[in-house]
């Protein structure tokens, strides 16, 4: 019952109309599922979960992936709930070197959600996955910290391993499925009655995230599924920060002053401002690179093109001043990447995604600084 009722709020969650709503409604619902999950997740961890308390736990998920993924002005008072203890938001939740909340209770739902993003319930995993990504997108001061953890999840999913070779449909028959097998039936995946689990969690994937991709991109496997998000969650993270760098930095450069005294203070403040822009750009950089050698270098040779398709639009995300910030044999990388991916690879939505990319690297003025760069593009 509880799981039903669960379900139905997360329904209710995605296509609420936020603005009729009473302000206070969205954080109390936050606070109840984050209560909820808490109260659900054993001690030892999410791989202690019963049978019973995996469908409440999968719901709550899903109801805090709808929460945070949401673009609605109301959702930001989610970052009440998530703020640390104390007011020390600066620290970030994942500060802490012991890997145990700093404090508050947004900490304490920070540390289950990449718990469970790193369990061993496929559907747990890309609920969890897919509710950090809308923090993300949405939230990114919350991660601050984070980093490292985020990088993980990357390098875990750009790891994994190629699927077998598909059984022919005779010897497949009278076989058990334990999971959900391979797409079949024109790319669609099937999922039997015995997985209610992952088949509710792949319909709210195709409702929620299979926008994030070009068309017929959404299809492929639990696995596949669970690593694209993996793969794409680092790069929604630099992408997120990159943004409210150049926002903060465009603001402060701004002169919104009406005298000498005034006009000396703003100087003095946008100086302060373009020095702290330069050090969060050299940052990003650098963890563009950690990226690009731990993650992305894995995930566009992949066999999955579902993979390879989240490699090529983790790429099209950078802005044209974060591309300009990369080191030069890194602009040349992702270059090359792009431009292979879009005129060599078989899959049409891996191809799509490669032609965002090179699209979005062509509209830096870095790349005429490149030595053939425009050649190569054209």
């Amino acid at each position: 019952m509880l799981a039903a009722a669960l379900r139905a709020l997360g329904t209710l969650l995605l296509g609420a109309p936020y603005h009729r709503l009473p302000p206070a409604l969205p954080p109390l619902c936050v606070r109840a599922l984050v209560g909820c999950l808490a109260g659900t997740t054993p001690p030892v961890g999410p791989g202690a979960l019963s049978a019973e308390q995996l469908p409440v736990a999968s719901a709550c998920l899903a109801c805090l992936a709808a929460v945070f993924s949401s673009k609605a002005a109301a959702a930001a008072a989610a970052e009440q709930l998530l703020a640390p203890a104390g007011g020390a938001a600066e620290a970030g939740p994942c500060s802490n070197a012991a890997g145990e909340p700093p404090g508050g209770s947004g900490a304490h739902l920070l540390q289950l959600l990449f718990a469970y993003a790193a369990c061993q319930h496929p559907a747990l995993q890309l609920e969890a996955l897919m509710a950090l990504r809308g923090v993300a997108q949405q939230h990114v001061a919350l991660l601050q910290g984070c980093w490292e953890r985020l990088l993980s999840l990357g390098r875990a999913g750009a790891a994994l391993p190629t699927p077998p070779v598909p059984q022919s449909p005779r010897s497949q028959q009278g076989a058990p499925m334990h999971d959900c097998p391979a797409p079949t039936g024109g790319g669609r995946l099937v999922c039997t009655p015995a997985e209610p689990l992952a088949r509710d969690c792949v319909n709210r994937y195709r409702i929620m995230l299979c926008r994030l991709l070009p068309a017929g991109a959404a299809d492929g496997t639990v696995p596949e599924k669970i690593a694209q998000q993996s793969v794409r969650l680092p790069g929604d993270y630099l992408q997120a920060t990159g943004e409210a760098a150049e926002a903060a930095a465009a603001a402060a450069a701004q002169p919104a002053v009406s005298s000498p005294v005034a006009a000396q203070l703003h100087g003095g403040q946008a100086a302060g401002a373009a020095a702290a822009a330069a050090g969060a750009a050299q940052g990003a950089a650098e963890q563009w690179q950690q990226l690009a050698d731990e993650v992305l270098a894995a995930a566009v040779q992949h066999s999955s093109a579902l993979l390879r398709a989240a490699a090529h639009a983790v790429i099209a995300a950078l802005s044209p001043a974060a591309y300009a910030a990369l080191a030069t044999p890194l602009q040349r990388q992702l270059l090359a990447w792009c431009c292979s991916g879009m005129t060599g690879d078989e899959a049409s939505p891996v191809r799509a995604a490669a032609a965002k990319a090179v699209g979005a690297v062509a509209a830096s003025p870095a790349l005429c600084a490149l030595p053939g760069g425009e050649r190569v593009v054209l």
